[in-house]
């Protein structure tokens, strides 16, 4: 055994052969990339309080915020309501509890509707609330479903049923 052989078993193995330590942004993503929307969701909008508890920040004052958010609010919540209960109804109605591509009903507008009302009732919520923390957060969230979840979600999609997704996708937009 030579001096080299010993001094390259003294040394730990390189999980990266490019020599570059992982970035912030890698490990964070691979954190990430497992969570839930809701957790995504969730982590958001406890971020968005707690920076309106520590450091609040209202948004210019204007009569009419609370009445945009609520109508926002109600908008989200029939987004969110129609979505899921076209989901649920496609399902009982599958003979063999299949998966179906729904492309109608509000799935004819964006492929992601149930995340796009999320989105909607954060705005809403942060307009009535008269809370830049709350819009900014409808943001982040937005940021982190687009790149934690929906992105897995259509890849398993594509898996699942194909062209028939891939031609979905080409003709309905991911948000609206």
């Amino acid at each position: 055994m030579t001096d080299d052989d010993i001094a390259d078993e003294n040394e730990p193995e390189d999980d990266n052969p490019g020599g570059n330590e992982d970035s912030v942004e890698a490990k964070i993503t691979r954190q990430m990339e497992g969570m839930p929307p809701w957790g995504i969701i969730l982590m958001v909008l406890a971020g968005a309080v707690a920076l309106e508890w520590l450091v609040p920040w209202s948004l210019p004052t204007i009569a009419w915020w609370d009445v945009l958010g609520f109508i926002t609010i109600v908008v989200a919540l029939i987004i969110i309501g129609g979505s899921a209960w076209q989901i649920k109804k496609t399902r009982d109605e599958s003979e063999d509890g299949a998966h179906t591509l729904l492309s109608d009903g509000f799935f004819q507008y964006s492929r992601n509707p149930i995340y796009m009302g999320i989105l909607l009732a954060f705005v809403g919520a942060g307009l009535a609330e008269n809370s830049t923390w709350l819009v900014l957060a409808s943001v982040a969230a937005f940021m982190g479903i687009s790149r934690f979840v929906i992105e897995r979600e259509e890849a398993a999609l594509e898996d699942e049923f194909g062209a028939d997704y891939v031609a979905y996708k080409d003709s309905t937009r991911r948000w609206l």
